[in-house]
């Protein structure tokens, strides 16, 4: 079972038959079941595919598929699929990073929808969630640049915002961070800003003096572009 030609809402799922059958059962599941049997099946005939509408933006789909063999069913094949993420539209958005297993400083691991940017080849997973007891709760999002040649700029991009409902320069970003590391091999800045033609832009710059978690924010009540995506960059020192 395979899900191609997947949107925000809607998603395409074939299959390969085993035999001469032309009868089978599809079940959809935003949650993985152990019996598909006991939820309401939809019937196809003839051709191996079916259409899902009416899904929800990024959301994990479980497909379930088995054939209808007349006096028996086959096995179920399963497939899953995440839909596509939709801008947001509505506020407060919010992220504490505590849903999501941690990364490391090679294996990125970020949140839904957001995306980010590292061309050094070290350090190569960051910006990625990780956790520790020193961090203002259990987990964060963690950049590591440093002042040798084979690190580079690390951007955290936030999801896609509309920008017809929420203009840019009506909104803040506000977050709490703290300094790695107060030696001066280590960035002790963070810039804030947009992604605008796949390059960022900065709006604003907050400086850390200290390794204690602090609160900040930034309005971008200035901005007169039209990137529709917040991002948070850790510039190599």
């Amino acid at each position: 079972v395979i899900a191609s030609t997947i949107t925000t809402n809607s998603a395409r799922v074939t299959w390969t038959p085993v035999g001469t059958e032309t009868d089978w059962e599809v079940v959809c599941s935003a949650n993985p079941v152990n019996d598909p049997s006991t939820l309401t099946a939809e019937m196809v005939q003839n051709t191996p595919s079916l259409d899902l509408t009416n899904l929800t933006p990024n959301t994990l789909y479980y497909v379930y598929v088995r054939a209808n063999c007349g006096s028996s069913y086959s096995p179920w094949m399963m497939c899953q699929f995440r839909t596509g993420c939709a801008a947001l539209d509505v506020l407060p958005y919010s992220e504490d990073f505590e849903s999501y297993t941690t990364g490391s400083s090679s294996n990125h691991i970020l949140p839904n929808c957001w995306d980010y940017i590292n061309s050094g080849t070290s350090s190569v997973g960051c910006p990625t969630i990780n956790s520790g007891s020193t961090y203002a709760h259990g987990k964060c999002l963690y950049f590591y640049s440093y002042s040798t040649s084979t690190y580079a700029d690390q951007i955290a991009i936030l999801p896609e915002i509309n920008t017809t409902a929420l203009p840019m320069n009506t909104l803040r970003l506000a977050f709490n961070a703290r300094r790695y590391n107060t030696t001066t091999s280590y960035v002790n800045y963070l810039e804030i800003g947009v992604i605008e033609n796949s390059t960022f832009v900065p709006i604003d710059t907050i400086t850390f003096t200290s390794t204690t978690i602090s609160r900040h924010h930034v309005d971008f009540d200035n901005y007169t572009g039209t990137s529709n995506r917040m991002a948070i960059r850790a510039p190599k020192p």
